[in-house]
């Protein structure tokens, strides 16, 4: 067994040496030093290498991808080994895209990989935030002028021990304005006391803010590399952090380091914090991907013919679909060469379609008909299949991945496999009378530019043929209307959509299918979504398979079989 045992302060050049070329958060000696009994961190040196296992409750739950320079392989071969001597899951935590696809050429068929999302650092260019130069940092100058005019007596320090019982001040004072205390927040805390006796040796840097004599803002930060600083800890108290206090220490810590990069590290999955790390424009989102070993009794291949009569199968035990709209599915849209399986024990137990489609140009897939036998739930058998049709999708030359989630608790499943919500949708409910007013004072302006889903013929036209079992079709110029009637309502989706058609086709719509109410499913930027100022709704998401895919800044899934 490797000689793991807990971090020593005297790791720390060694560790360094190790990380010269890192740029992760999982490279600063810092966090594993200070925030490492948080997850039972250990720590021991291989072959040049840095390897890191955490355990949790008693089990281990992983290791790090080695960090250091050079060849790898007898590296991740121990961690393997010690996995095997200690009986436990080989899991191997944050890599970057690189240390993944090294993984995966040098051990096929043995692990499937999954990005982080939660895990992504967000790296920023130290000159961006010192300067907050141009209009996307217009907000944040705004944020700091606010603050500066409420509180004229303000002044930045940079830490030091002289004054870093201010900077646990500003914490106590911050935790305690929170409505509850977690475990993690508060070993947080009591980590600043483990900083201070450590100050000189860990190589601190950061700032404090006051207003007055009160400390009322901290930053605490270490550095990677020397080009690289990573930031730890950012607090800022109540009202001032309302009024910009977050922007303007942010800004003049930047101003005093020389680095070139700033590293302010994961957003945990906190949406609020993931907004506000993004509108400061990183430079870098750098990935994470976590790795681990397929089942062995589970086998993860593509389609194949015979296996038809077993999917039809099992489509029809996972979805509420009639004999015509499954036969229709089977006789017209499914391809074994674009469908991936998971078998156990000899017996299909998990299924998926990644259909060809483009988006502004790109190529790429739409996953649908994702299912698993109810017996087989709760077995991350899904996860391992998404992730084996991706990695192939994408070893095959798919830029991207998009779906439509079939209900609203599948997004956090997939937004954990790396995919994020890009499409939005309007609904809105009207009656014959305001659908005609909307479509005359929809305004011109609002056309704009919408990127929306390509799809080869087969996939329109089995679309196409998937309305026409529940209603009818209605085509203007390049844009198709799928429509369905029941009672004295209508509802209406776009198979194909321009927003130059849009009027026209939706003036027709009362026309030839006349109602007492109309329920539309409308582009979030299409001319009468914009009218009707109804709240967006998600509506599909994407994954890039590829750092060339350039993700539209509007776009639309269209034609979603959904």
């Amino acid at each position: 067994m490797l000689p793991f045992r807990t971090p020593r302060l005297s790791d720390k050049p060694l560790f360094e040496a190790a990380a010269k070329n890192a740029m992760g958060d999982e490279a600063a000696f810092f966090n594993t030093f200070i925030f490492g009994h948080r997850y039972d961190t250990e720590i021991c040196f291989y072959d040049g290498f840095v390897l890191l296992t955490y355990w949790s409750a008693g089990e281990q739950c992983g290791y790090n991808f080695p960090i250091g320079d050079g060849d790898p392989a007898r590296a991740v071969a121990a961690i393997l080994e010690d996995a095997a001597e200690r009986g436990r899951a080989a899991n191997i935590w944050l890599m970057n895209p690189k240390q993944a696809e090294w993984l995966m050429r040098s051990y096929p068929d043995r692990f499937f990989c999954e990005p982080s999302r939660e895990d992504y650092d967000y790296i920023y260019r130290r000159e961006d935030l010192a300067t907050l130069a141009g209009r996307a940092y217009q907000s944040k100058r705004n944020h700091i002028s606010k603050f500066c005019r409420t509180y004229p007596d303000w002044r930045f320090e940079p830490l030091s021990l002289q004054n870093f019982s201010h900077a646990v001040t500003v914490s106590q004072q911050w935790y305690a304005e929170l409505d509850s205390v977690n475990e993690d927040l508060q070993e947080e805390l009591q980590a600043l006391e483990t900083v201070e006796k450590n100050y000189d040796a860990l190589g601190v840097l950061g700032g404090i803010l006051y207003v007055g004599e009160r400390p009322v803002a901290m930053t605490l930060a270490t550095m990677i590399r020397p080009d690289v600083c990573d930031v730890h800890y950012e607090k800022a108290l109540g009202e001032y952090a309302v009024n910009g206090a977050y922007a303007l220490i942010n800004r003049e810590f930047a101003r005093t380091l020389s680095c070139t990069w700033i590293n302010r590290e994961e957003d945990v999955g906190n949406e609020g914090l993931r907004k506000a790390k993004l509108s400061y424009h990183p430079a870098v989102l750098l990935e994470k991907i976590h790795a681990e070993p397929l089942n062995p009794n589970l086998q993860l291949r593509r389609a194949e013919q015979q296996d038809l009569p077993a999917l039809r199968d099992l489509w029809q035990q996972c979805f509420d679909d009639d004999d015509a709209h499954t036969d229709l599915f089977f006789a017209q849209r499914f391809c074994p060469e674009q469908a991936y399986v998971a078998v156990s024990d000899g017996t299909v137990c998990a299924f998926l379609n990644l259909f060809p489609c483009t988006l502004s140009e790109q190529r790429g897939h739409y996953l649908y008909g994702a299912c698993t036998n109810p017996d087989h739930r709760g077995r991350g058998i899904m996860r391992s299949l998404i992730a084996y049709a991706l990695q192939q999708a994408a070893q095959n030359g798919d830029k991207f991945s998009m779906l439509l989630p079939a209900s609203d608790s599948l997004y956090d499943f997939y937004a954990a496999r790396g995919y994020q919500m890009l499409y939005g949708t309007v609904h809105c409910t009207v009656t014959m009378q305001q659908l005609a007013v909307l479509v005359q004072t929809a305004p011109e302006s609002c056309h704009r530019a919408i990127a929306t889903v390509e799809w080869d013929d087969a996939a329109l036209s089995y679309a196409k043929q998937m309305a026409m079992l529940d209603g009818a079709l209605l085509q203007q110029g390049e844009s198709i209307l799928a429509v369905t009637a029941q009672e004295n309502t209508v509802s209406a989706e776009f198979l194909q959509y321009c927003p130059q058609d849009e009027m026209a086709l939706l003036s027709r719509l009362p026309v030839e299918h006349p109602a007492t109410r109309y329920t539309l499913r409308l582009p979030v930027h299409s001319p009468l979504a914009q009218t009707v100022l109804t709240p967006a709704e998600p509506f599909g998401m994407l994954r890039p398979l590829s750092p060339e895919f350039s993700v539209p800044a509007q776009a639309y899934l269209t034609a979603p079989l959904d």
